[in-house]
């Protein structure tokens, strides 16, 4: 689920998704309550999560879904 930022909506997002087979949601328009949720969780993945993957090579789904176990 994400916010309906222009970055969320982009075509680059989109296409960074889609091969991955995800349901992509957007929260209700006008919800801030909901949208300050969102942002809350991306920056945790962009600041945590990217972090502990960076340098991985060939990542899969299958690896995502162990990242969290392996710290």
């Amino acid at each position: 689920m994400t916010d309906r930022g222009s970055a969320m909506i982009s075509a680059e997002f989109t296409a960074a998704y889609m091969p991955w087979a995800f349901c992509m949601f957007q929260t209700l328009p006008y919800s801030p309550r909901v949208n300050g949720k969102q942002e809350n969780l991306w920056s945790q993945v962009e600041g945590r999560l990217l972090a502990m993957l960076e340098g991985e090579e060939n990542l899969s789904l299958e690896q995502l879904n162990l990242a969290p176990r392996r710290g």
